[in-house]
């Protein structure tokens, strides 16, 4: 047996901070870049020159993103991300020009969210989904947007079709999610948690399609993957 030698191994991370640095995805360009989400509560985690958010913001997390060469040598941009309380991502995705696309929840009502973004006011009890693209230098955000209801949101995966349309996974209780018309469910189902699938534009302008999915007990989502179709 043949055990292929390890290409790279390095660590990424601040030290002035309580927890741990969790890594929430990894998602990989056509040039073989990792592109890393995580959170972060510590006020030293390496951020690049020019990055769009070069401190924490305040919150008892904020998002980490960044991306590393090929190689694993350099860290090629490097930003935190969030508003002034917890904010946590659950995947990322890498669009066809090399852009990450990262979703997760926030309680912030301010995260930064851009100029005609389907979403930019947090409308939940508390935890309130979000997705956003950053640009291929890490330094502004493509847009960046809340997805939720008047209850409690979450997104948790997010895949990308052929033409970088948004696919995302989540949970709620909020019975007022923007589900679609003809959708297999329209509905929140019970007092529970019900899973949804949306799909949004690849601008994140609008979402295109939503369904709840779920019956009257607890339903979470946890992945999300596409087909050839």
């Amino acid at each position: 047996m043949v055990v292929d030698p390890l290409v790279y191994s390095t660590f990424v991370g601040g030290g002035a901070g309580e927890l741990e640095e969790p890594v929430a995805g990894v998602a990989v360009d056509a040039a073989g870049r990792a592109l890393v989400a995580g959170q972060t509560n510590t006020t030293d985690f390496p951020v690049t020159v020019g990055a769009f958010q070069t401190s924490n913001a305040g919150g008892s997390t904020d998002l980490f993103v960044f991306r590393l060469s090929a190689d694993g040598s350099d860290l090629e941009w490097s930003t935190y991300l969030g508003g002034t309380n917890a904010d946590y991502p659950y995947d990322i995705a890498v669009d066809s020009g090399g852009l990450a696309v990262v979703v997760g929840r926030t309680n912030s009502t301010d995260m930064p969210t851009t100029s005609g973004a389907y979403d930019t006011v947090h409308t939940g009890s508390d935890h309130e989904g979000f997705l956003l693209k950053l640009n291929a230098q890490g330094t502004g955000l493509v847009f960046s947007s809340y997805l939720g209801g008047n209850a409690t949101d979450e997104l948790v995966a997010v895949a990308l079709d052929g033409t970088d349309g948004i696919l995302v996974a989540g949970n709620t209780l909020s019975p007022d999610l923007p589900a679609s018309s003809g959708a297999a469910f329209e509905n929140l189902t019970g007092f529970s948690f019900d899973a949804f699938v949306a799909k949004v534009r690849s601008d994140g302008s609008s979402v295109d399609a939503l369904t709840y999915l779920g019956g009257a007990k607890w339903d979470v989502a946890l992945s999300l993957d596409l087909d050839d179709q």
